[in-house]
């Protein structure tokens, strides 16, 4: 088994990547989301509290933000502003990319935040 073979034997996960496309129809040139990538990934999730490994608190609410990366095949584009819709663990979620993919060597990951926050 490839270290490739290895990596992706932990993708429990399936994404849908949709991203924008020029388009001309009738000589005009606009730009539409569709899709551009389906395949095999995993999420992984990390809280973090800041410095220590308890929330703050404020007056208002407990302050704690969850990191969420995609891991998927390093052989496809993914830009960043894309819309991903995951499906693991019997549970389907919508987010956007927040940056470039980190490409390494068998993988790559992508920061996503969840698709109705600052959106």
């Amino acid at each position: 088994m490839s270290i490739r073979d290895a990596l992706e034997s932990l993708y429990v996960g399936e994404c849908t990547v949709y991203g924008f496309v020029d388009v001309v129809e009738n000589g005009i040139a606009r730009q539409e989301m569709r899709e551009i990538y389906t395949g095999k990934c995993r999420l992984s999730y990390n809280i973090k509290y800041g410095s220590s490994r308890e929330g703050k608190q404020t007056s208002t609410f407990d302050e704690a933000q969850q990191r969420i990366r995609l891991f998927l095949r390093n052989d496809c584009e993914i830009p960043s502003g894309s819309r991903v819709v995951v499906r693991q663990n019997g549970v389907e979620t919508e987010y956007r990319t927040s940056g470039r993919a980190s490409v390494y060597t068998y993988h790559q990951e992508i920061a996503l935040a969840a698709a109705d926050i600052y959106s």
